[in-house]
C-alpha cells in the first residue's frame, strides 16, 4: 500500500480578512515501486499545482533512471529542498544524473548508509549550498558536483579513496573541503576553477595528483604535497595566481 502524506508548510502566512495565503508546500511520499515516482506523486497531489512544491521528501524503494528523469524534469525550476534519507538505493548508490540541472535546489539530504554518488548526480545544480550525508561515501564518480556554483563547504572525510575527474569543477564558491585520510588520487580537473578555494589539506595517503586538478584555484595561497605523491600532472596548479608556497616531496 502506498502511504502518501501531503503537508502544506507555511514559511510565511498572510492574514487578509478571513483568508490565509500559504507560501510554500511540502510533499512527503512513500515510493513503493521502482520507476513509479511520477504516478505516485501525481496521485498524491490530486490536481494540486506541482509548481508550488518547494520541499520534497521521498522514502522507500530505490530511484531508477525513469524516476530520476521525472524528478529533474518536473521539479527542476522550483524545488529547493530534497530529502531522500529514507530511500534504500540499489547497491547504496545514488542514481547517475539524479538531480542534474535542478537549478533551484539548495539542500539535499542523503541516506546515512550511502556508499556511492553516481556520475553527474548533482551537476549543474547552480544553487545547491548544502549536501548532508557524504561522510561515509566511498565513491564519488566523475562530474558529480560539477557547476554547483553555490556549494560552499564539503565533508568527504569517510572511506573514499579518490576524487574522480571534474567532480567539483566550476564550484566557484567552494572555500573549504575536508578530505578522507584514505584518498590516494585526485583525478584530472577535480577542483578546476574552484576560484574561492582557500585551503585544502592533502592527506598523507595521497599518491597521485593528475592534470589540471587545481587549475585556476586563484584563492589558493599555499599547499603541502604529501611524501607519497609520485605524480603531479600537467597544469595542476596553473593560473593559481595567489599561490605563494608549494612544498614538494623530495622524490618529485
Amino acid at each position: 500500500m502506498i502511504n502518501i502524506n501531503v503537508k502544506f508548510a507555511a514559511a510565511t502566512l498572510f492574514l487578509m480578512g478571513s483568508s490565509w495565503t500559504i507560501s510554500a508546500q511540502e510533499l512527503s511520499i512513500s515510493h513503493a515501486t521502482v520507476g513509479s515516482l511520477e504516478t505516485e506523486i501525481t496521485e498524491a497531489l490530486d490536481g494540486a499545482d506541482i509548481s508550488s512544491v518547494t520541499k520534497l521528501t521521498i522514502f522507500g524503494e530505490s530511484l531508477d533512471n525513469t524516476d530520476a528523469t521525472y524528478l529533474k524534469t518536473t521539479f527542476k525550476d522550483h524545488l529547493e529542498e530534497l530529502d531522500i534519507t529514507g530511500i534504500t538505493f540499489i547497491d547504496n548508490s545514488v542514481t547517475d544524473k539524479l538531480c542534474q540541472k535542478m537549478t533551484t535546489l539548495k539542500i539535499v539530504s542523503l541516506p546515512t548508509d550511502l556508499t556511492k554518488i553516481g556520475k553527474y548526480a548533482f551537476a549543474y545544480c547552480e544553487n545547491l549550498k548544502s549536501v548532508n550525508g557524504l561522510s561515509k561515501v566511498e565513491e564519488i564518480w566523475e562530474s558529480a558536483f560539477e557547476y554547483c556554483t553555490m556549494l560552499n563547504e564539503v565533508d568527504i572525510s569517510g572511506l573514499i579513496e579518490g576524487i574522480a575527474g571534474y567532480t567539483f569543477r566550476f564550484c566557484g564558491s567552494l572555500s573549504r573541503i575536508k578530505l578522507s585520510d584514505n584518498i590516494q588520487y585526485i583525478d584530472e580537473s577535480a577542483f578546476d576553477l574552484c576560484q574561492n578555494l582557500k585551503e585544502i589539506y592533502l592527506p598523507t595517503s595521497l599518491k597521485e595528483i593528475l592534470s589540471h586538478a587545481f587549475y585556476v584555484c586563484s584563492s589558493l595561497e599555499e599547499i603541502e604535497i604529501p611524501s607519497k605523491v609520485t605524480q603531479i600532472g600537467k597544469g595542476t596548479f596553473a593560473s593559481c595566481d595567489n599561490l605563494k608556497r608549494v612544498q614538494l616531496p623530495k622524490e618529485i
